[in-house]
């Protein structure tokens, strides 16, 4: 005998989904089978962030300078300080390749 499986939901997800699903040629209940077979054979939810409420901006903002601010701060060679990320990946190119370079980026 089947079971029934009831979720609740906004009535307007469930008619979006319905709609995409009908577009699909399938219907809630194969969706729903194929999900539970999927956790069943992997033993874990193949849903991103399963059971958490999404972030905001703002939260996902904060994680990201968080992870930035994460990184070593140095200080820079005062030979630097006023060159560009360019004009230093040059130099450095320079002094290990003996290679220079035109303002074009083509060799000289």
């Amino acid at each position: 005998m089947d079971a029934m499986v009831t979720a609740r939901m906004p009535q307007g997800k469930k008619e979006a989904a319905t709609q995409v699903l009908k577009e699909l040629g399938l219907t809630a209940s194969q969706v729903i089978n194929e999900l539970f077979d999927q956790i069943i054979a992997t033993r874990s939810v193949p849903v991103q962030n399963a059971g958490q409420q999404a972030k905001t901006p703002e939260q996902l903002y904060a994680e990201a300078e968080a992870w930035a601010d994460s990184f070593p701060h140095f200080e820079l060679d005062e030979s630097f300080q006023n060159m560009s990320i360019k004009e230093i990946r040059a130099l450095r190119i320079a002094d290990k390749y003996g290679v220079t370079f035109d303002d074009e980026g083509d060799g000289e």
